[in-house]
């Protein structure tokens, strides 16, 4: 991504779970780990570093379920969205799944504007 030099880039994970590998061949760590990233990166987690995400009940995961639900809603930023997705996947839970977002970049992004 820093050598692409795009100015922007979205990474969206929504692979929280535990790892399945066993205990000896793996970090007995849960979640997945902060990513360092370049300037410019907007990084998305399904839930808090170091916690897991629940599956959800139907095609997609929790997060996948809201974040489709208010990705294509026009002329929200992406904190907007995020903001909305994260309340609702809190609320869904009762509070035992918190996405996260990381970000160092300053400017305006949005996934539909009009």
């Amino acid at each position: 991504m820093r050598e692409a030099q795009t100015g922007l880039n979205i990474v969206l994970l929504d692979a929280c779970r535990d790892n399945p590998l066993p205990k000896g061949s793996r970090s007995s760590k849960r979640g997945l780990a902060r990513v360092a990233s370049p300037n410019g990166t907007i990084i998305i987690y399904s839930t808090s570093p170091g916690s897991t995400a629940a599956d959800g009940v139907g095609r997609n995961g929790l997060f996948s379920k809201h974040l489709l639900n208010y990705i294509d809603r026009e002329n929200l930023s992406i904190e907007k969205v995020m903001k909305n997705v994260s309340r609702a996947v809190q609320k869904e839970s009762k509070n035992k799944q918190v996405p996260w977002m990381e970000s160092s970049f300053t400017g305006d992004f949005y996934f539909v504007q009009k």
